[in-house]
C-alpha cells in the first residue's frame, strides 16, 4: 500500500499539470472563405470577436485568431448569426447569403470539423496583412503546419 501512495499522488500531479497547461494555451481559430465565384461575392466581409473587428475576409482566403481561453463569440456583418466558441481549436467557415433587409450581402458563420476544413484550407491562401485589423489576435502569417488534430498542432 505505501508503495500505491505515491504512484497515486503523482499520478494526480501529472493529471492536474496537464490540466493546467490545456487551459493556459490559447485557443486557435481558423476563419476561411472558400473561393466562389465573382460580382458581389468579392466583397470583404468584417470579422468580429466577441464585438470588436479583428479582419476582413475576402474570397480563396483564410486567416487565424489566437486567442485567450474561455467562450467567445465570432460573427460576421451578419448581426442575427454568430457562433460562441470554447473549443481549443475551431474552423469556422464564412459564406455569403443575402438574406439581410436592403438586398444587403452578407456572410454567414458555419462551424465546421477539423475533417473537412482542414482539406478545404489547403487549397486557400493566408490573408493580407492590410485585410488584418487587429494584430494582437490575428497572426500576420499562416501556421507552418495545419492538421486536423489539436494535439499536433504547432504555435
Amino acid at each position: 500500500m505505501r508503495r500505491l501512495v505515491p504512484l497515486l499522488v503523482a499520478g494526480l500531479v501529472l493529471v492536474t499539470t496537464m490540466s493546467l497547461q490545456a487551459q493556459d494555451s490559447p485557443q486557435t481559430i481558423y476563419v476561411y472563405r472558400y473561393k466562389e465565384g465573382g460580382g458581389f461575392l468579392n466583397v470583404k466581409f468584417p470579422i468580429y470577436l466577441d464585438d470588436r473587428e479583428v479582419a476582413r475576409i475576402e474570397n480563396g482566403r483564410f486567416f487565424v485568431i489566437r486567442v485567450k481561453p474561455g467562450d467567445h463569440i465570432l460573427r460576421s456583418n451578419d448581426k442575427q448569426s454568430g457562433i460562441q466558441l470554447s473549443a481549443q481549436q475551431t474552423f469556422i467557415r464564412i459564406e455569403p447569403c443575402n438574406h439581410c433587409p436592403g438586398w444587403k450581402v452578407a456572410g454567414r458563420v458555419s462551424l465546421e470539423g477539423p475533417e473537412q476544413a482542414v482539406v478545404e484550407l489547403k487549397k486557400l491562401k493566408y490573408s493580407d496583412a492590410k485585410d488584418i485589423k487587429d494584430n494582437n489576435l490575428v497572426l500576420l502569417s499562416a501556421p507552418p503546419t495545419l492538421t486536423s488534430d489539436p494535439q499536433n498542432q504547432r504555435p
